[in-house]
């Protein structure tokens, strides 16, 4: 209840810039754009409005499908290589695979993609590789703006020779008609990325910790699989 109060009452639980994350500079707005989680009432609602009708039934089958699939071929290439670290091997993996999929972004660009997430993440706080790792000041920017970049190259592309995903769904729609910007298509695929790839990355790696830290628990889910894993994921 106290969580749709706050989601209905935008006017008491603003999401714009400089209430829950700093006020961009002027410059940083006019490059990358306003990000869906700093919208609030009808723009945000309209916005919602349209991602959520691409998510049909439809979809999301044939999504938790290839989900299955992918996740299959990785836990295949983890038993016959045997990496050293599970998080590049399969925990960022999965998620990116899945949302690239998803959004139709070739495969192609999805090593550059994989890498430009890691240092956006940086830039917030979220070092991959440990806080050894020397971060260097403006690479996070800098990598969010190539991959704006590349999102609104993809995003030309798509309003040409429109495919059955995301992306063309979302350059093909408009809000209240007028057509998105690519800036503003640009603010959304960057925030879908990172913000996915990174919680689900993360979710995955901590998962498989601490059933490593806790074998009674990792037994437990060994002993009646389709009894407990639905608590584990949880």
């Amino acid at each position: 209840a106290d969580v749709l109060t706050a989601s209905r009452t935008p006017k008491v639980f603003a999401s714009a810039p400089g209430v829950t994350t700093p006020e961009p500079a002027g410059w940083a707005k006019a490059l990358f754009g306003n990000s869906m989680v700093n919208m609030d009432g009808s723009e945000h609602a309209a916005l919602r409005r349209m991602i959520s009708r691409r998510f049909t039934p439809r979809l999301l089958a044939a999504t938790e499908e290839n989900i299955g699939r992918l996740a299959g071929r990785l836990v295949d290439e983890l038993i016959a290589e045997r990496p050293d670290d599970f998080m590049p091997s399969a925990a960022s993996r999965l998620p990116l695979e899945v949302i690239c999929d998803l959004m139709g972004i070739p495969v192609a660009y999805r090593p550059r993609i994989a890498e430009q997430i890691d240092h956006a993440s940086e830039q917030v706080g979220v070092a991959r590789r440990g806080r050894a790792r020397l971060r260097i000041p403006g690479r996070g920017t800098a990598s969010l703006a190539r991959m704006q970049f590349v999102m609104a190259r993809l995003a030309r592309e798509r309003r040409r020779h429109p495919q059955d995903d995301l992306v063309s769904a979302l350059v093909c729609a408009d809000i209240d008609g007028e057509a998105l910007s690519s800036r503003d298509l640009g603010a959304f695929f960057s925030l879908l990325l990172v913000a996915g790839v990174e919680t689900t990355r993360n979710a995955i790696a901590h998962g498989l910790s601490l059933l490593d830290r806790h074998p009674e628990q990792q037994e437990l889910l060994r002993s009646d699989f389709d009894r407990y894993i639905g608590g584990a994921v949880e």
